[in-house]
């Protein structure tokens, strides 16, 4: 992979903004009330994190790993 070919999309304070923005309006729509949080291994523990940390409420976080690859070596797609 050529790294100078890559074109960034969104910057890191694009990206940290509208995670504070869903934050508030999670904030606002569960108003305290506990939620369970469903990480989706590896990729989006990044996200997850920084979303809890805007999150007024309980949380509670579950992570699961998922695989397309079953026990080969090629994605089945599914």
């Amino acid at each position: 992979m050529d790294l100078n070919k890559l074109k960034i999309l969104f910057t890191e304070e694009e990206i940290q903004a509208r995670i504070k923005d869903l934050a508030k309006e999670m904030n606002q729509f569960y108003n305290g009330e506990e939620v369970i949080a469903i990480c989706v291994l590896k990729g989006a523990v990044m996200f997850m994190v920084d979303l809890a940390k805007h999150l007024k409420m309980p949380v509670d976080m579950e992570f699961i790993r998922l695989s397309s690859y079953g026990s080969g070596f090629t994605s089945t797609g599914k």
